[in-house]
């Protein structure tokens, strides 16, 4: 009787032992299961940071573009209004020039003066006074548009060839003729046409300039880049 007890009780405890070990089994499943799920987790959740911080990093990127984009189109729109403003001021004030001088013809042929219209136009008075007017005109004009001009050529210059405008702030002739090819104008005749020197007096101006350049050979190609407004 005592042996079949204890041998009851013996197989109560194997299953028990049993159903103990797949209980355990069991959890240590669900456990390993639990710890594979939140590895997942983790993992989707660095590459979503990841993810996103490339986004960030992009956008940042992007909207340094359109606000650097944005800013170059309105110093584009702000130097067109320059130009146009400048260019009409030059306009208008020749053609004042051009009826003052019409009226100057008039008066001197209706009072019988020719020769002294004549001897006004000889004398190239008349020439000088309307250039001497149009380089202050240009002058102004174009350093209104770029203000930096002078300092900027100087860095292209060695040291101690440095040059600066004259005693009343206009440029130099070297420095016109600078200015002219910075916008656009590196034919030496129209340069010359437009200055009242000759071809020959553009080309050593300009030959000078290079030969107190830092980078000789491209020292023109730098003075077209120069920057505005």
């Amino acid at each position: 009787m005592a042996n079949a007890v204890d041998s009851r009780a013996s197989a109560r405890i194997a299953r028990t032992t049993e159903l103990l070990n797949v209980v355990e089994r069991d959890h240590q499943a669900q456990i390993s299961s639990y710890k594979r799920f939140t590895l997942i987790i983790i993992v989707a959740l660095a590459l979503v940071l990841v993810l996103l911080a490339v986004a960030v990093f992009y956008l940042r990127k992007q909207l340094t573009k359109v606000s650097a984009l944005k800013e170059r189109l309105q110093d584009a729109g702000h130097t067109k209004d320059v130009y146009i403003s400048q260019f009409m001021t030059l306009c208008s004030t020749y053609m004042d020039r051009l009826r003052d001088f019409s009226k100057l013809v008039n008066r001197k042929i209706s009072a019988g003066h020719a020769d002294e219209l004549l001897a006004l136009t000889k004398s190239g008075k008349f020439i000088d006074e309307q250039s001497r007017s149009f380089y202050e005109i240009f002058d102004d004009a174009f350093l209104h548009i770029y203000p930096d001009f002078v300092s900027q050529v100087n860095a292209l210059l060695k040291p101690e060839e440095d040059i600066a405008p004259d005693s009343s702030g206009s440029l130099t002739p070297a420095l016109r003729i600078l200015a002219f090819m910075r916008l656009g104008i590196d034919d030496a005749g129209r340069i010359a046409r437009a200055l009242n020197l000759s071809v020959n007096t553009v080309y050593a101006y300009r030959n000078r300039m290079r030969n107190r350049a830092i980078d000789r050979d491209n020292f023109e190609a730098s003075v077209m880049a120069i920057r505005g407004l």
